[in-house]
């Protein structure tokens, strides 16, 4: 390795750049990797759980086929179902319901037909839960139009099952209702536990209103009541144990069903609750509702010496980036003719020709010094002597 001492006053501007690179360099390894980002601490990922529950009342009302109309006072255990879900709770904010009956026939409101001809016999409806095609090709509701017949679970009268979009129960008040969580959560390299609800409620960290989580994930309830939606509430720990043991998350609350303003398809979130009422005879509830997921990231992080020392040893290495900018000017850029003459040996014939008989002289004996040799001592850094320009 050679190295070649470069006075600033003949290359005053590379020598500059080399200087504000270093100093740069130095910056960013001091206040922006071990100062802003920590890189002095050890860090362990959070590992946490959390417990929800759900508190409530509201108004519910059907609207039955007849016209007629009944109204309903129900709470959370009416409408949060199923009522215990992983990391995750579901409302209610409305329904269809059909009561349907084993082996009966209806029409497909799916396959359009004129005759018998268009209806496969003994087939099964693709894509649905419609059942088997009989053959058959029968009247409608309203007998408007034909539709092939299917035996199946088909509604009172051999009627087909109502529209699942045509919403015959509906709930006002959810909004109001509120929701704690608590978070166990464990930092186990540190031996540190802590949850959220250590001493009493405190809104905004352990207790929210609906409306509230709604307002932060810019959704409303009516956009929720109709098709539903799925809310995100993210906690997110940054904790620092150097400072204090105790640390409080952040939430951040964020709508997942629907990407971009407009999206119309496959919006919402629903699900269909059965009820078996005889081996005949069950019970079938679309639900549709607001679907809240809880998620739990973040890392906590405590001075470690091998930390430290990794973060700086990296970042000392960084400084050899401002010598190859440099050394890349000097003979790119700038061309310097007396940087490249230092820089690089180029050794004559008969020097070549000397070494080459001195090994011949076999053994490994004395030999003379190459006085033409001896003469050809390398620059050594930061030196002032001729290797000096």
């Amino acid at each position: 390795m050679k190295y070649v001492h470069v006075d600033a006053r003949s290359s005053f501007w590379p020598v500059l750049l080399f200087r504000v690179l270093q100093i740069g360099i130095l910056f960013y390894v001091v206040f922006f990797t071990i100062v802003m980002q920590k890189a002095y601490n050890q860090v362990d990922p959070v590992v946490a759980e959390t417990y929800s529950k759900l508190k409530g009342a509201a108004l519910m009302t059907h609207n039955y086929p007849n016209g007629s109309t009944q109204t309903l006072i129900v709470d959370a255990n009416d409408l949060v179902a199923p009522p215990l879900m992983e990391n995750a709770l579901f409302i209610t904010t409305s329904m269809v319901t059909n009561v349907e009956f084993a082996n009966t026939t209806c029409p497909d409101m799916g396959s359009t037909c004129t005759t018998d001809d268009d209806c496969t016999a003994d087939s099964f409806v693709p894509y649905s839960n419609d059942g088997m095609l009989t053959g058959k090709c029968i009247d409608g509701p309203g007998q408007k139009n034909k539709y092939c017949e299917v035996r199946g679970w088909c509604a009172t009268n051999n009627t087909y099952p109502r529209d699942p979009d045509d919403h015959d129960v509906t709930v006002d008040g959810v909004d109001e209702w509120s929701l704690f969580v608590r978070l166990n959560a464990e930092f186990s390299a540190f031996d540190k536990k802590m949850n959220t609800a250590a001493d009493k409620l405190h809104p905004g960290l352990n207790q929210w209103l609906i409306k509230d989580i709604l307002a932060n994930a810019s959704v409303t309830m009516d956009d929720v009541r109709s098709k539903g939606a799925i809310v995100l509430m993210k906690a997110s720990f940054d904790c620092d144990f150097n400072e204090d043991d105790k640390c409080i998350p952040t939430w951040e609350m964020s709508r997942l069903d629907k990407t971009f303003e407009g999206q119309s398809f496959s919006t919402g979130f629903n699900y269909y609750e059965k009820i078996q009422v005889s081996e005949t005879e069950r019970i079938i509830n679309k639900r549709y509702g607001l679907k809240i997921e809880i998620n739990v990231s973040g890392q906590g992080g405590k001075f470690s010496i091998v930390q430290c020392g990794i973060a700086l040893g990296s970042g000392i290495g960084l400084l050899s980036v401002a010598s190859l900018v440099t050394d890349f000017l000097l003979q790119n850029v700038c061309k310097s003719q007396k940087y490249i003459e230092r820089k690089f040996d180029d050794l004559a014939d008969d020097h070549l020709e000397k070494r080459k008989s001195a090994r011949g002289n076999g053994g490994g004996g004395y030999r003379a010094p190459d006085p033409d040799l001896a003469s050809m001592r390398p620059i050594m850094p930061g030196g002032a002597d001729d290797g000096e320009f």
